[in-house]
């Protein structure tokens, strides 16, 4: 319950971050908007026994650079896992959009986005699964 608590404010925080002068969302904005939805796929991940589960498919969320997207993707744990075998690589809905990359796979229910340039920088230093640099 504590994660989804902690959850909830992080994403309350993403909703207020301030545009550049312009009113546009830089690209490590939209990166770290898209690692946070990352990171809950991550708690998700860890309790799916106990989510609903239809036809081997977990519920996950939309990893894209939206923060106020809510979209459910389904994914069997095995496709999350080669997903998230790469830091730089996404799970978005289809006609979703995201910072700097482009797909790699195509599945009926979703798409799998690797990260270029500078989002693929700050998706590495975001990953919950590296380890920090001692």
């Amino acid at each position: 319950m504590d994660a989804l608590i902690s959850l909830r404010i992080r994403l309350h925080e993403l909703l207020s971050t301030q545009m550049s002068e312009n009113g546009h969302i830089s690209i490590e904005r939209k990166t770290r908007n898209e690692a946070i939805f990352r990171d809950a796929n991550e708690e998700i991940a860890k309790v799916r026994e106990q989510l609903t589960v239809v036809d081997g498919r977990t519920p996950f969320l939309c990893e894209c650079e939206d923060p106020t997207c809510r979209e459910i993707v389904r994914a069997t744990i095995e496709d999350y896992e080669k997903v998230r075998e790469y830091p730089s690589r996404f799970l978005l809905a289809h006609g979703h959009t995201w910072a700097q990359g482009r797909v790699v796979e195509k599945k009926q229910d979703y798409l799998v986005v690797e990260k270029t340039g500078e989002a693929a920088r700050i998706a590495h230093e975001t990953d919950p699964r590296t380890p920090a640099d001692v």
